[in-house]
């Protein structure tokens, strides 16, 4: 039986060489790509000025800057206005919302000024973000908001107020009874 050796094909040259072309084109365009993206505008950060409010507390003005960390604001239910003061740039339009807060919680365009006044009772949050020329801000920031409630509307309070009533109602009771 005759056996026939064939002899392997030879790739051309040219399929060989066009590995390092595409490398090369690959590379090329992966830095083509990062200048462009450096030159598209860069998203900016909004800062703090400053936030006035009376801490529950200590029942003074409490004042939170840029240098300050704080970000959990607890007032008394008797005042809690709230004045924040954010950098004055004419370029930047602000918008803010406070969660828990139903005439607060869609976006709201403002200045560098926010006055929030007459928050209702319990948890919020204080939401602030910028945009200038249809980018928005890097950063958000975020307070945390506590309003303290009054005394009289605590479950231990409330309960106070229905044993009491609970109690006068039997002595009324009783007492009818004694009568007839």
């Amino acid at each position: 039986m005759l056996r026939h050796y064939t002899i392997p094909t030879h790739e051309p040259c040219q399929t060989r060489s066009t590995l390092p072309f595409f490398t090369v084109l690959f590379f090329v365009l992966c830095l083509n790509s990062v200048k462009i993206i450096a030159q598209t505008p860069d998203a900016f950060e909004i800062k703090l000025k400053q936030i006035e409010y009376i801490d529950v507390n200590t029942k003074e003005h409490t004042y939170i800057d840029a240098n300050n960390t704080s970000t959990v604001i607890n007032l008394p239910r008797n005042y809690n206005h709230i004045f924040v003061s954010l950098e004055d740039d004419s370029s930047i339009q602000y918008s803010y919302k406070v969660t828990g807060e139903a005439s607060l919680s869609q976006w709201k365009n403002t200045g560098p000024e926010i006055h929030l006044v007459g928050l209702s009772r319990g948890d919020h949050e204080l939401l602030i973000r910028g945009e200038r020329n249809g980018v928005i801000s890097s950063n958000v920031l975020k307070y945390a908001i506590f309003i303290k409630t009054p005394f009289y509307l605590t479950w231990w309070c409330i309960s106070i107020f229905i044993i009491l009533a609970l109690v006068m109602f039997y002595a009324f009771l009783s007492l009818e009874s004694k009568l007839l």
